[in-house]
């Protein structure tokens, strides 16, 4: 069930919540009798274009899931191509969270802002580092800092550039 507000004074606010987890959800929501205002559906964070298509949303967040990827560069880069041009990915993820979990089970990658950029390490303890905040100049502006133990990241995409 998602945490982002649903009601805004002036605007409709449409929803699309996804997780690969969505039918586990669906199940444990059934066993308690629960209907969520918005339901999750499958989706895969390293194939959001093949689902979605290219330019489907004015915003794209992701909370505590793009560490549990196989590759969160890949994860965010998706996010971007589903974004509309000038739209936001915003990310909040605990900082260095494989480090504080000793790289167990869904815990394989560290984020932190170092100097005003988002930086990425892993998989595990040994892995590179990725400097995001350069690797996605292209696509768009990647804003970076701490929050009580919380990495924030928004990205805005940049506006369509005319041909």
């Amino acid at each position: 069930m998602t945490k982002l507000g649903k009601v805004h004074a002036s605007k409709e606010i449409m929803i699309t919540a996804t997780d690969l987890l969505a039918s586990e959800y669906d199940q444990v929501l059934r066993d308690f009798g629960i209907q969520p205002f918005v339901r999750t559906v499958f989706g895969d964070a390293e194939n959001l274009s093949t689902q979605f298509g290219d330019y489907s949303f004015d915003i794209v967040h992701g909370q505590n899931c793009i560490d549990h990827t196989a590759s969160p560069l890949k994860a965010i880069q998706q996010m971007l191509s589903v974004t509309k041009h000038d739209g936001f990915v915003v990310l909040y993820h605990a900082e260095n969270e494989g480090k504080t979990e000793s790289y167990k089970q869904l815990h394989k990658w560290d984020f932190t802002c170092e100097k005003g950029h988002f930086v990425i390490r892993g998989p595990g303890p040994g892995g590179d580092a990725v400097d995001a905040t350069d690797a996605l100049a292209a696509v768009g502006s990647v804003e970076c800092s701490l929050d009580d133990g919380a990495v924030l990241v928004a990205i805005r995409k940049h506006p369509q550039r005319r041909q």
